[in-house]
C-alpha cells in the first residue's frame, strides 16, 4: 500500500502544543517510520481530538503497522469529524482496512462514499469497487 503523501503546512504565528507534537511525529512519517510516529500522533490527538489531520495520519500509521482494528477506529473518528481535506481519503483507506479484514460489504460501502465525493481518489475507488464486486460474485457462486 502506498501511504498518503504528507505536505507540511506553512504556519504563521505560534504553534500550540498539539501542532508541535503533530509536526514532530510527522517527521517520522515522512521517513517511513510509521511505528515511531504513533506515540506523538496519539499525544497530539489527545490535545486536539477535533484535528482531522492528526486523526487521519494516526489512523494511517495504524494501518501501515498492521493495527487494522485501531486504524478502523481512528479513521472512523476522522470520518465522524465531517467535512475536512481528509474525508475522501479517510473513506478510501477505511475501504482498504475492510478489505484487509475480508469485509466486502463494508469495503463496498466506503468505496461508494469515496466515489460520491468526486475527488482525487474517485478513479482508484471505482477500479477497486469493480474488483470488490467481482470478488462478491465469485464468493456467491455454487461450488
Amino acid at each position: 500500500m502506498t501511504p498518503p503523501e504528507y505536505r507540511p503546512p506553512v504556519l504563521r504565528g505560534a504553534e500550540d502544543d498539539a501542532t508541535q507534537r503533530f509536526l514532530a511525529a510527522m517527521r517520522h512519517y515522512v521517513r517511513g517510520d510509521y511505528e515511531a510516529a504513533i506515540p506523538g500522533l496519539r499525544a497530539a490527538s489527545k490535545l486536539n481530538p477535533q484535528a482531522s489531520d492528526i486523526s487521519f495520519f494516526l489512523g494511517i500509521c495504524y494501518l501501515l503497522t498492521d493495527q487494522t482494528d485501531a486504524a478502523i477506529k481512528q479513521l472512523g473518528k476522522t470520518a465522524a469529524l465531517g467535512d475536512s481535506p481528509y474525508l475522501e481519503e479517510t473513506h478510501f483507506y477505511l475501504a482498504k482496512c475492510s478489505l484487509s479484514k475480508g469485509d466486502l460489504r463494508a469495503a463496498r460501502n466506503e468505496l461508494e462514499k469515496t466515489i460520491r465525493l468526486h475527488g482525487e481518489c474517485e478513479g482508484e475507488a471505482r477500479e477497486l469497487l469493480q474488483q470488490v464486486e467481482r470478488l462478491g460474485k465469485e464468493s456467491h457462486k455454487p461450488r
